[in-house]
């Protein structure tokens, strides 16, 4: 899977949210500064260093991060390319394609309605919104 959509993040461990916070407020940190960010946390919301390296090896495998080696040092990227599957969200299937197939099937749902006389008064078709307001 590549990527990862907000909808994903709700579904994720504690630690791992935490660190995914940290990673897209700064996309590109070292080992050491993902440490020293987690170490800078309300006491609350730090995770341990076992918990850091599950999710960095979780995240990975996921390759929701990147991780490279440069110098001396691990850097963990966020991976930016686009999640696929979400056809409907890369531009492929317009919302406005979307709504008139949503418009055409709810009219071909609609029973066919017998002519109106002149003069017989036109009402108002119920709108579902009225029920909310």
């Amino acid at each position: 899977m590549d990527g990862f959509s907000t909808l994903d993040l709700a579904t994720l461990p504690l630690p791992t949210r935490i660190l995914l916070r940290l990673m897209l407020r700064k996309p590109r940190m070292s080992y050491d500064e993902l440490c020293q960010a987690i170490a800078e946390l309300p006491e609350a919301q730090r995770v341990s260093l076992e918990d850091l390296d599950s999710a960095l090896e979780s995240l990975c495998e996921k390759s929701w991060l990147v991780r490279s080696e440069e110098a001396d040092s691990v850097i963990y990227a966020v991976n930016v390319r686009k999640k696929t599957g979400t056809q409907h969200l890369s531009g492929k299937i317009k919302a406005t394609q979307l709504l008139q197939k949503i418009e055409d099937s709810s009219k071909a749902a609609e029973p066919e309605k017998p002519p109106q006389a002149d003069n017989e008064p036109t009402r108002r078709k119920p709108n579902p919104l009225d029920k909310l307001f």
